[in-house]
């Protein structure tokens, strides 16, 4: 019942589907493909190819199980998920390129076969290969005459982000050789036991080249667009300074490091509103902080954004009972022609209703001056607080 099983999967969807003209004898599916034909190989180097082959196969002899051998053992072990089963299954391109992999790593490190650690390609419109058609391992049997149905199809970009129907569309066509072939190859526990099964395999896997030269999203690879950062910074009340990351995009968990202007990486954490706040008076009040955002999305690709030169305001823990103060500096100097001879602060309340006042301490006499008295400020409020200091002392001012 399995060989009955596979012959029916093998044939679904084989007369329904082509990819656009197909290749002439030795040609590969697409232009883009980089595997060596067999057909441009010498009848010698097409004998040594066998070998090597042979000589690879022969490395899993005495595995037991369904065949005695632990290479044609993996083919028939992975059935379901190296072949469809009722739906198409992209494991059939990519199960067999690592299948055929394992064998090019072999090639890669044994004397004499270096030269096929990329295995070449058969196309079954030309003849089999010089040597190929006794090259099986003892108790299996090689293919029993040439293909001689329809070539197999050439890639079309109509395909590109479609991967069910590029499935069945090669899927099905490639069975047919399989089972033309006839012997051994014709049965899925026991194909990989011949050397053709390789050659053949490699064409197959062109499939796979062709699809990642032409599409802009690679086969069995997801498409994800690339995080982006998009974020500005404003000061609320609170004594907090927060980020707006509605701009940024595709950002999966965001991480972040926040550092002093030195560079030493402050114990200072954002909230769930994405703001900072210093409640401890742990920052020096004219320290300027570095925040560096970094993401990554679902599909592995990282990005990153440095937020610069942050001024924080500072908790100050000398404001009545029932008031929480917050400080900010205020260089003033006219001689400056950077200064346009005043200030503003952007003002957010993001709780509740409550009254915002903002004071200046002379840096000169330590006084403190009242530049706005108890404004109510409703939840979500904001508003720009702008002030003339042309008039003030050259300094630092605290806010």
């Amino acid at each position: 019942m399995k060989k009955v099983f596979f012959i029916i999967c093998l044939l679904i969807g084989g007369y329904t589907l082509a990819i656009a003209q197909d290749p002439a004898a030795g040609e590969a599916p697409c232009a883009e493909a980089e595997r060596p034909s067999t057909s441009d190989l010498s009848p010698q180097d097409q004998q040594r190819l066998a070998n090597c082959i042979m000589m690879y196969l022969e490395t899993g002899n005495g595995a037991g199980g369904q065949t005695g051998n632990s290479i044609v053992n993996e083919h028939f072990d992975n059935r379901n998920e190296w072949h469809s089963v009722g739906t198409p299954n992209p494991g059939f391109l990519l199960g067999h390129n690592d299948y055929i992999g394992d064998m090019e790593a072999y090639m890669m490190i044994t004397p004499g076969c270096e030269d096929f650690s990329t295995l070449p390609a058969w196309n079954p419109s030309t003849p089999i290969p010089e040597g190929f058609v006794d090259a099986y391992l003892p108790g299996f049997d090689g293919p029993r005459r040439q293909y001689d149905g329809p070539p197999m199809p050439a890639f079309s970009s109509e395909y590109c982000g479609n991967e069910d129907k590029y499935i069945t569309a090669i899927e099905g066509p490639h069975g047919r050789v399989h089972l033309r072939l006839g012997g051994s190859m014709s049965s899925l526990s026991s194909a990989p036991a011949t050397a053709i099964f390789w050659i053949w395999h490699a064409y197959v896997d062109e499939y796979l080249a062709c699809y990642n030269a032409n599409c802009e999203v690679g086969f069995g690879e997801e498409d994800c667009p690339p995080p982006v950062f998009n974020i500005s910074s404003t000061n609320s009340s609170g004594c907090t300074i927060c980020f707006d990351f509605t701009g940024s995009s595709n950002l999966g968990e965001i991480e972040y490091t926040i550092r002093d202007k030195n560079g030493n990486i402050l114990d200072l954490s954002l909230d769930s509103n994405g703001c900072i706040q210093d409640n401890s008076s742990s920052l020096d009040p004219r320290d300027e902080l570095e925040v560096v955002f970094t993401t990554t999305n679902e599909c592995g690709e990282s990005t990153s954004s440095t937020m610069q030169d942050l001024q924080m305001p500072i908790f100050d823990s000398t404001a009545p009972r029932g008031s929480q103060w917050c400080t900010y500096d205020v260089i003033s100097d006219p001689k400056n022609p950077f200064d346009g001879g005043g200030f503003s602060i952007d003002i957010i309340n993001p709780g509740f209703p409550q009254d915002i006042c903002i004071h200046r301490v002379d840096p000169f006499t330590g006084r403190r001056e009242v530049l706005l008295d108890n404004k109510k400020m409703e939840e979500g409020e904001r508003f720009t607080f702008t002030y003339d200091s042309s008039n003030w002392r050259v300094g630092t001012h605290m806010i």
